[in-house]
């Protein structure tokens, strides 16, 4: 599943990614994200990866196992930035909350031509009800 599935399903169901703690690029994979530990743009106090929301975490060992283990535990910690070392992950519980008023846009290809002009009206606060 991609960011950008994952934030659609979220949102159909009436929650939210908490804001920052996923890449902003939403054709990056859960799994991909999960296992090299790819940070999102958090701040102090805040969840900065998808680590941070997990709670657990399904995936199957090298002998064909099915396992499921808390993000706290001993192998949810090594899962977590392991590079697949440990096993293919193959379902994630999240913790997502009620949504708020922020927007976030992810563009992309755009030419840097008018670089300065493009940051400002992204900077503009857009009013979402």
């Amino acid at each position: 599943m991609t960011v950008s599935i994952m934030i659609e399903a979220a949102k159909q169901q009436g929650l939210a990614v908490p804001l920052m703690a996923v890449p902003n690029y939403g054709g990056l994979t859960l799994g991909g994200i999960l296992s090299t530990a790819a940070t999102g743009t958090g701040t102090a106090g805040s969840p900065s990866s998808l680590c941070d929301i997990v709670t657990s975490i399904q995936w199957v060992d090298g002998k064909g196992g099915v396992q499921t283990s808390a993000r706290s535990s001993p192998e949810g910690k090594a899962i977590c930035g392991g590079l697949g070392v440990i096993g293919v992950v193959t379902q994630l519980t999240l913790q997502l909350h009620a949504p708020g008023k922020v927007f976030v846009q992810t563009r992309a290809r755009v030419a840097d031509t008018q670089l300065m002009a493009d940051i400002a009206a992204m900077q503009k606060v857009r009013v979402c009800s």
